[in-house]
């Protein structure tokens, strides 16, 4: 998008204003050629078009070069200017693969980062924060939040384009809120390549199944303390029997020596 402005003092009649590329990896797609009847003195004329822009051409600066020619005081004239522009890259973030894990006792949102977009995101940082609450939900549990309190924003640094980058926030959770698909909402801040920051919110839904349970493991300790004591009660008397053997087995050979 550029606009064309009549800087000097008197109208101009039949102008045709014409575009090119200063480079091959830059072309034209849509329209390069305009014309306007009149144009006042001051007056603005936006144009638009579209180009497409080769990947060697991302992130670095290009050139367009406008032909104008029109009709001034009964004159034909012909002017050339020259616009300067940068082939800033596209960054677009999602998120997938989003879980809840436990490490140890505490469980985390864990998931990935997905540049999608065809430059990097620089200095990409991520926050957990409370989501917004949908009057009208057909699940009671979307309107609740797993978020207790406000979350400690993450440095992630560079996401690259088409690689994922994993992500791990801590969370705190009611031991009594109840297993059900939970709302998730991601802050996540970046850097393009001109260094200059954007923030977006990424809105996703986490599969929350409940706290563990340890009743398995209570059991195996169990089994095993039952085994200890039921051996612990049978080895006394297995020692007797032995014993009982052993006197048996001498008195035995005490007899055939007579």
């Amino acid at each position: 998008r550029f606009s064309i402005t009549n800087n000097g003092s008197l109208p101009l009649t039949d102008i045709v204003f014409s575009l090119s590329s200063g480079t091959n990896s830059v072309k034209i797609l849509g329209d390069s050629r305009w014309r306007v009847d009149y144009m006042a003195p001051l007056a603005n004329f936006p144009m638009s078009t579209t180009v497409y822009a080769a990947e060697d051409v991302i992130n670095t600066p290009t050139e367009f070069e406008i032909n104008a020619d029109y009709i001034e005081r009964g004159q034909s004239k012909t002017d050339t200017l020259n616009i300067g522009a940068y082939v800033d890259g596209q960054i677009r973030i999602r998120t997938y693969d989003l879980d809840i894990n436990y490490v140890g006792d505490a469980p985390n949102l864990v998931g990935n980062l997905l540049n999608e977009g065809n430059t990097v995101a620089l200095f990409t940082t991520i926050e957990l924060v409370n989501p917004a609450v949908e009057a009208e939900s057909s699940q009671s549990n979307l309107n609740k939040s797993l978020v207790t309190g406000p979350s400690q924003q993450q440095y992630l640094g560079d996401l690259s384009e088409n690689s994922p980058l994993p992500f791990s926030i801590p969370l705190s959770i009611n031991s009594n809120l109840p297993s059900g698909d939970y709302p998730v909402s991601l802050n996540v801040t970046y850097s393009d390549n001109l260094r200059m920051v954007h923030e977006m919110l990424l809105n996703d839904t986490v599969v929350y199944e409940g706290q563990p349970s340890t009743s398995s493991n209570n059991d195996s300790n169990n089994d095993a303390f039952a085994f200890v004591n039921g051996f612990s009660g049978i080895f006394p008397m297995v020692i007797i029997v032995i014993i009982v053997i052993i006197v048996g087995l001498f008195l035995i050979r005490r007899r055939h020596k007579r």
